[in-house]
């Protein structure tokens, strides 16, 4: 790979409007048609591309690298990719709610790289950890690969799609994927916290689980820092203070919920442990700059999957 000159202006953005998820739909495997370049773009999704076919270059604002058959490119929301040179180059454009996969983060810190490549973005996006990643599959990956991308395709053209299905296929294909980029740059895997950072993210993940408030100078305590040095390290490390990122991940788990359209947002408000349903809309639009009314009108019954982007 080689640094590319300056930076890259978007001349779309990949949004909403054209990827469609929903509750009922909430990661889409799309195939792409035959393209000899793409110009510069941005997504409000994760984009994850698998190559199939055809050759060409992709430029990031980090690096220029060559892309062919098995390549994977993990792009985040906001950031700028083009396609240029290319011959008849073909794949598999895989788009998320990242909300279906936060409320499981325990489990998923324990895979190797999957938070790095795949949910940074939403955990720390104050911070240098959300960047754009490429890397290649071997060919029993691939085919691994080829297989998962293509039941997400059908089981969203489904009539009447099984979440659980769909949502299944995903984290196979994101644990494979990351086990290769782990296997191949065993350097960059996950996050470079201290110990500290690290205790004090489960800390906060336990206190939130339990939807009990958050105590800065306990955890302080619990890691022989004063709570001033505790919060300096913790916003150094993460881009959030203690407080925001705690207040962050219970909107994560509001969302989750709000995908049920059975749940009501006052019983939503009250199992996060807020004071009342207009506490959480504070928090929630502070840190989804919408209301979950309008986040839930966004991603709820939606019937029909949108077609394809021209």
């Amino acid at each position: 790979m080689k640094r590319t000159p300056g930076k890259l202006a978007p001349a779309f953005t990949v949004s909403q409007q054209y990827v469609g998820l929903s509750a009922a739909r909430p990661v889409r495997a799309q195939l792409g048609d035959k393209a000899d370049a793409v110009a510069p773009h941005d997504h409000t999704f994760y984009e994850i591309s698998v190559i199939h076919e055809g050759a060409a270059t992709h430029q990031t604002e980090l690096f220029e690298a060559p892309v062919r058959h098995g390549s994977v490119l993990v792009i985040p929301p906001g950031k700028v990719h083009a396609i240029v040179d290319g011959a008849k180059l073909r794949g598999t454009n895989v788009y998320y709610l990242t909300e279906s996969l936060l409320s499981g983060l325990g489990q998923l810190w324990e895979q190797e790289s999957l938070v790095s490549l795949f949910l940074a973005d939403s955990l720390f996006p104050r911070s240098d950890h959300a960047k754009p990643f490429q890397f290649d599959l071997s060919a029993r990956e691939y085919e691994a690969a080829r297989i998962d991308l293509e039941d997400m395709r059908q089981e969203w053209n489904a009539s009447k799609p099984s979440v659980l299905y769909m949502e299944t296929c995903f984290l196979k294909l994101l644990i494979l994927l990351s086990r290769s980029y782990a296997r191949q740059s065993p350097q960059e895997i996950g996050f470079r916290f201290g110990r500290p950072i690290w205790l004090a993210i489960k800390s906060i993940e336990a206190t939130m689980l339990r939807s009990q408030s958050l105590s800065v100078a306990q955890i302080a305590r619990e890691l022989n820092l004063s709570a001033h040095h505790f919060t300096r390290l913790f916003r150094e490390a993460t881009g959030w203070t203690p407080t925001e990122y705690f207040q962050m991940r219970r909107v994560h788990h509001a969302c989750k919920m709000l995908l049920n359209p059975d749940c009501n947002i006052s019983d939503v408000a009250h199992r996060l442990g807020y004071s009342d349903a207009a506490h959480l809309s504070r928090m929630f639009n502070r840190y989804r700059g919408m209301s979950p009314r309008e986040y839930r009108r966004m991603y709820v019954s939606k019937p029909e999957p949108p077609h394809n982007p021209s």
